[in-house]
């Protein structure tokens, strides 16, 4: 008997190993991740360029013709074109500027980066300082510096978030600072950056005036808080908090009334020493007074906590984890 079926089983394993390749099943299982990763890495390119393509603009329309210094490698290219047009008499264009003073960082970082990690660099530094030539310089609004340095930091802050988010990079400053903060140990990237683009600042509030340098500093934090939202993301959720004692009726309907998931904590309270839910809901900002008016209709006694969230990530928001 025991024969009969391993001869059965041992049928059954070559019927299926005739019907399934295993290997071409492995292989077609490869060659999909593979193209999975290419795509990957031609929308982080694209990313890349698209970058470079608002970090131009913004240089060529705001900052090179209005002489404003943001800090950064072409920040210090635009005070140094500056400096050398002054005394030499010799005008050495903003791109090329930006291509020669990031060469050697690039250089230095294949060290701690890599090799993978220069070629990128390079061809985006390479693709910026391209596009500083290409685009034409032309002031978008000499009258209204105010209006000019909202905007020049509108176009700079998207790029940088589009860099941030490719995870690729261009050189400059914020690479120098990771390479000297990793040589220093006690002192963080953020700190160094902040130093390095202040420094560039000065420079520049000594070549051009202290007047410029103002707009040029509401333009970095306008940069900033740009970058940030980018990279971060625009949509502001609403995660709210509900302390009750009918936490299962009022959670079954959360869950009816806006569709939403709820997680439910036992907790007790300190003062009263008795037992409570604490409910947690992440919904967007119109669903939240209907979710209010579910938690009056079971328990106007709740306490009710209502944060905003930059970004929320999971089953029904907008990206997955």
């Amino acid at each position: 008997m025991m024969f009969v079926l391993k001869v059965k089983c041992k049928t059954v394993w070559q019927w299926l190993k005739k019907m399934v390749d295993l290997g071409e099943v492995k292989a077609g299982f490869q060659r999909k991740r593979e193209r999975k990763a290419a795509f990957d890495i031609f929308i982080r390119i694209l990313m890349l360029a698209a970058a470079c393509v608002f970090l131009a603009i913004g240089v060529n329309v705001v900052y090179e013709p209005l002489e404003m210094v943001i800090g950064g490698i072409t920040g210090l290219s635009i005070a140094i074109n500056s400096i050398v047009c002054k005394y030499a008499g010799i005008d050495v264009p903003v791109s090329a500027l930006n291509l020669i003073l990031n060469i050697p960082i690039l250089i230095f970082a294949i060290k701690e980066k890599g090799w993978r990690f220069f070629c990128y660099a390079l061809g985006g530094t390479a693709f910026l300082s391209l596009m500083l030539a290409v685009i034409p310089i032309a002031a978008v609004e000499k009258e209204d510096m105010f209006l000019a340095a909202l905007l020049g930091g509108a176009l700079t802050g998207v790029g940088i978030g589009l860099i941030f988010r490719s995870g690729l990079s261009t050189g400059g400053t914020d690479l120098i600072s990771t390479l000297i903060a990793k040589k220093l140990k006690r002192v963080t990237q953020p700190v160094v950056l902040g130093i390095i683009d202040a420094v560039i600042v000065l420079l520049g509030m000594s070549v051009f005036g202290i007047y410029k340098s103002i707009y040029a500093i509401l333009a970095l934090f306008v940069m900033t808080a740009v970058s940030d939202a980018f990279l971060v993301g625009f949509s502001y959720t609403k995660l709210v908090m509900i302390v009750t004692e009918r936490g299962e009726e009022m959670s079954k309907s959360i869950l009816e009334s806006i569709k939403r998931g709820v997680t439910v904590w036992d907790a007790t309270g300190a003062y009263s020493g008795a037992g409570k839910d604490v409910l947690m809901c992440a919904c967007g900002g119109r669903q939240v007074r209907t979710l209010i008016r579910t938690v009056s209709k079971f328990d106007r006694k709740s306490f009710v906590v209502i944060l905003t969230a930059k970004e929320i990530l999971g089953e029904g928001f907008e990206e997955s984890l």
